[in-house]
């Protein structure tokens, strides 16, 4: 796991909104969910304190994603929390569940690798560190279910980019 902090100013007038400061960790672990209760993807964690109560936090996530299943749907819930909080819900914005994948049904098993890239504006409200993370759950787990986020050769990443004025 690595974590790197950049802060830079890059705005020319005191009304152009700059990037006060950028905390970005990646990680090459992986998770392996097999359940349908929340859990956290290992590693996918940063912690930013904001330099005005005023500021924007820009939340961006880029997660492996593999499933396998013997037969039929299968799908994962990712949630961005802040602190104990959902605050947002990639993918079907009924269900949260990315991405549904179906097979015929045969005993040879489903697998499927992707890449789930998300962006998420938050207005924290505060001046204290705030953690942001990312939890998934399995929307069933009959047919041997399994996914993965993280691992191999494309890792995790979850980036904060603070936004003020």
């Amino acid at each position: 796991v690595s974590q790197s902090r950049y802060p830079f100013d890059v705005g020319s007038t005191a009304s152009t909104p700059k990037v006060l400061q950028v905390v970005s960790v990646s990680t090459a672990t992986s998770t392996q969910f097999t359940s349908v209760s929340a859990a956290d993807v290992t590693n996918v964690t940063a912690t930013i304190t904001p330099t005005s109560a005023t500021s924007t936090i820009f939340v961006m996530c880029n997660l492996p994603l593999g499933f396998f299943r013997n037969a039929t749907a299968l799908s994962v819930n990712l949630r961005l929390v802040r602190g104990s909080t959902t605050v947002y819900r990639p993918g079907n914005a009924y269900s949260g569940f990315v991405p549904d994948v179906y097979g015929a049904g045969d005993s040879a098993g489903i697998q499927l690798g992707l890449v789930v890239p998300f962006m998420y504006m938050d207005s924290p409200a505060t001046t204290s560190a705030t953690t942001y993370k990312v939890t998934g759950e399995l929307s069933n787990t009959a047919n041997a279910a399994t996914a993965y986020v993280g691992g191999g050769t494309a890792g995790s990443t979850i980036t904060l980019w603070e936004i003020g004025a």
